[in-house]
């Protein structure tokens, strides 16, 4: 028994906006994962020692564990980073935990085995992926502070949904898709644009719901400058 509504603490949990501390655990098992996974690897295919059958099976039992425990945390980290940046697309998107992947496989390649030139190509693509990270995040940021200031500095119009994007949910409860939306400016020419979405079951998006849109008022056909959303 509880003194607390379990409903709406899950909603109240679901509409969390992560914050860059909330990306410590799964950063911290983007980088572990694939070095755990790796240097287990090459210590499985590694030259057998001298030492008896016992000892042998003991190293490959130790490297199948640790390539299971590598993957599943590369897995664990990599789906919650991505899981956490689609909520807050002011968060790094899906190349930081790629980064940090292979900068951990190439530091358990110079600890394991020392092969520099292999090592240096995992870091180096860890190091183009980090940079991809930095480059799309710039990108994002100006595009939502330019999104904000129009909400800010004028008022929106109604719009409509004219294509969902979708028939039905399947199997999943949350569908990615794109959207298409309607909307009349101050000279009277309806527009239509396009953005994408994801969708949860509880709340699906349907043809002919109103929305709100904001739109540069100088250059009403620039999308860039096109705000939409929802009536929730």
């Amino acid at each position: 028994m509880s003194t607390v509504d379990p409903d709406a603490a899950r909603r109240a949990r679901a509409a969390r906006v992560p914050a860059g501390k909330d990306l410590i655990l799964p950063g911290i098992l983007a980088f572990v994962g694939p070095a755990i996974l790796v240097g287990s690897l090459m210590s499985m295919a590694g030259e057998p020692g001298d030492g008896d059958v016992a000892q042998s099976t003991v190293r490959l039992l130790l490297g199948a564990g640790g390539t299971t425990l590598g993957a599943l945390a590369t897995l664990g980290g990599f789906f919650l980073w991505l899981r956490l940046s689609i909520k807050n697309r002011r968060l790094p998107g899906w190349a930081a935990p790629l980064a940090l992947g292979f900068g951990g496989a190439g530091i358990a390649v110079l600890s394991v085995s020392m092969r520099v030139v292999l090592a240096s190509v995992l870091i180096g693509i860890g190091v183009v992926f980090a940079v991809a990270a930095v480059a799309a995040l710039r990108r994002r940021t100006v595009r939502l502070d330019t999104e904000e200031r129009l909400m800010r500095e004028s008022d929106p119009v109604e719009g409509v949904v004219t294509n969902q994007g979708y028939t039905h949910f399947g199997d999943s409860s949350r569908i990615l898709t794109a959207v298409t939306y309607a909307f009349v400016d101050a000279q009277g020419t309806q527009r239509f644009v396009q953005r994408p979405a994801v969708i949860d079951v509880t709340a699906p998006i349907v043809e002919g719901e109103r929305v709100d849109v904001w739109y540069d008022r100088m250059n009403p056909g620039d999308e860039k400058k096109i705000v939409v959303r929802r009536r929730l």
